[in-house]
């Protein structure tokens, strides 16, 4: 999955974000996606985190959270009865 930003301070800059899943793939993926959360954090020294899920926000909630950054969940309004899987796991 590649996340093109049209912002003007990350003009022409593109993040590759890997996804993962429940296999040993999957795991893998995991090891990366967290790696390159605390990189992308770190680079860019963020004070504001708006996720609305996707296991790719997962990482950057945690790190958001354990360096004391501001981190908006924004659940998906489809979810009536029960929250989403990212959000049953970072809530």
């Amino acid at each position: 999955m590649v996340s093109s930003v049209k912002d003007d301070s990350l003009e022409g800059q593109c993040i590759e974000v890997p996804t993962f899943n429940i296999s040993p793939r999957g795991i893998i993926n995991a090891i990366i996606l967290f790696s390159n959360a605390l990189f992308i954090i770190f680079k860019y020294r963020l004070k504001l985190i708006i996720s609305t899920g996707s296991e790719v926000a997962v990482p950057f909630i945690y790190y958001g959270i354990f360096f004391r950054t501001k981190v908006i969940y924004i659940e998906c309004s489809a979810q009536v009865y029960r929250a989403s899987m990212t959000g049953r796991i970072v809530y």
